[in-house]
């Protein structure tokens, strides 16, 4: 498995970088809070197993199909990268951007949850390192794909931030 150098502690479980079962139970009176601990309970999310082997690489293009550029965006974990192929103005957010809050089930290019990132005044700053970037197709991590310029998209999750509620921060 390849991850950032700075993300390998966390894949390999020698750091942990989660969710606080607290933090999910503060939020349980939400049905959609309820759905998702139930689903990730079922998906074996309280044991996750941590990768034996972890590659570190940094930010030159990778040595796979696409060639991707890993664009690092800490804030949902310390390694935490989103993946750039310019050639096809793809741009592979993963959770520094995702299109859906996974619990309001509301839709639309967003942060993750702030329960959910390791440092989430560094996810939001992480935005950032996003906007120069020459892509309109964005493939979240979770949510639909984005098509739209990552600028805008950027704008409205900020937007939608700065709108929110503490729980939906």
């Amino acid at each position: 498995m390849f991850a950032h150098e700075d993300e390998v502690a966390h894949a390999t479980g020698r750091s942990r970088e989660r969710v606080s079962v607290l933090d999910l139970m503060a939020r349980l009176w939400r049905p959609s809070v309820l759905a998702f601990v139930a689903s990730s309970i079922w998906r074996g999310g309280l044991r996750p197993t941590p990768v034996e082997e972890v590659e570190g690489f940094s930010e030159q293009r990778l040595d796979v199909p696409g060639s991707p550029t890993p664009v690092p965006t800490p804030g949902h974990t310390s390694g935490h990268c989103a993946f750039y192929l310019p050639e096809r103005g793809v741009l592979v957010t993963g959770d520094a951007l995702v299109n859906a809050n996974v619990l309001t089930n509301s839709p639309g290019p967003r942060l993750m949850p702030g329960i959910f990132n390791h440092d989430a005044e560094q996810a939001n700053a992480s935005l950032d390192h996003l906007l120069p970037l020459a892509a309109d197709v964005l493939l979240p991590g979770h949510g639909n794909v984005i098509e739209m310029p990552i600028a805008s998209a950027i704008e409205i999750a900020r937007k939608r931030l700065a709108d929110s509620s503490r729980w939906d921060r």
